[in-house]
């Protein structure tokens, strides 16, 4: 048995597997299927908005939380991420997002 290891995925491949060519084809339906896991998560991080009665520290560890799988992926998108954490809250915190933005 060999245990193969990535970043978002592990799988086990077992002894069934008998030539090269069947490993590499089941390996390669996992790794094709990064960029949908990017757009999906990136979906999810712009989409997110915090809910009603949710604590404002939930919120922004759910946002990380997403930050960070996005990052395990090699995607940057730090200049954004304010901006994003901005418009995710309600609108009774205008004030603070108009401070943050002046």
């Amino acid at each position: 048995m060999c245990v193969v290891a990535h970043p978002n995925t592990v799988q086990t491949i077992t002894p069934a597997f008998h030539e090269e060519e069947d490993i590499w084809d089941k390996l390669h339906v996992y790794y094709s299927k990064q960029p949908a896991q990017k757009a999906m998560l990136l979906k999810t991080l712009i989409l997110l908005k915090m809910k009603n009665k949710e604590y404002m520290r939930d919120h922004i560890q759910n946002f990380f939380d997403i930050v960070n799988k996005i990052q395990k992926m090699k995607l940057e998108i730090i200049d954004l991420l304010i901006i994003l954490l901005l418009y995710s809250i309600p609108d009774e915190y205008e004030s603070f997002r108009i401070a943050i933005e002046t």
